[in-house]
């Protein structure tokens, strides 16, 4: 009876701090993921940004023609 409810408390506790755990492991994953993904957006976008401002002229060029 005791003997047996202390041993799965016991076990309860272990498995609740595995489960947090892998929580935490998983949470550390996801906001690496996602920090990486917001990183290379970010360059993406500055790199499209550069060429936009190089094309500039060009494009005013081409609107002062028409």
């Amino acid at each position: 009876g005791a003997d047996a409810w202390k041993s799965a408390a016991g076990q309860l506790e272990e498995a609740v701090d595995d489960l947090g755990d892998a929580f935490s492991k998983l949470a550390d994953q996801v906001q690496a993921a996602a920090g990486a993904a917001g990183e290379a957006s970010k360059k993406g976008y500055n790199a499209f940004l550069d060429q936009w401002k190089k094309a500039r002229a060009e494009r005013q060029a081409l609107l002062d023609e028409g």
